[in-house]
């Protein structure tokens, strides 16, 4: 992983990346689709990254719902290099984060201009004080209703 980094500029980490997650979309779409359509099926909530909005918002299915949160370009630097150790790495291993953090921000970049495009919901993670306050701004968006 260190030479993959190393090797590629931001924008090909990205480009890359995306294909990467455009690439294991038929199963997530499988999956997705065969508990949106099964009402016996357990609930599914999925996370992550590779949900990119292009290709989520081809699933067309009136009980799934979608919500991509906003982190600040500043608040990806903070977890990031808390997460890494920043301050104790290496001058190789700092280039390495560095250029994952550039990753992370154009991909932020382009996922909000993604939903955005697309009318997708989105939730400011920075407008939430806390935890709760983010996953009742969620379940808000999505109209949960608690029975």
């Amino acid at each position: 992983m260190i030479a993959h980094y190393l090797a590629f500029p931001v924008d090909e980490l990205f480009a890359r990346v995306v294909h990467h997650y455009k690439s294991v979309w038929p199963g997530i779409e499988s999956l997705v689709t065969s508990h949106a359509t099964d009402f016996s099926a357990e609930p599914l909530v999925l996370e992550g990254s590779a949900l990119w909005p292009e290709i989520v918002v081809t699933l067309n299915l009136d009980t799934v719902a979608a919500i991509w949160l906003k982190p600040s370009n500043k608040l990806l630097e903070e977890r990031i290099k808390k997460a890494s150790r920043f301050a104790e790495a290496s001058d190789r291993e700092k280039i390495m984060i560095q250029k994952f953090l550039g990753r992370a921000r154009l991909y932020n970049e382009h996922m909000t201009n993604a939903a955005k495009r697309f009318g997708l919901r989105t939730v400011d993670v920075k407008a939430t004080s806390s935890v709760e306050e983010l996953s009742d701004r969620c379940l808000q968006l999505i109209g949960y209703e608690e029975v």
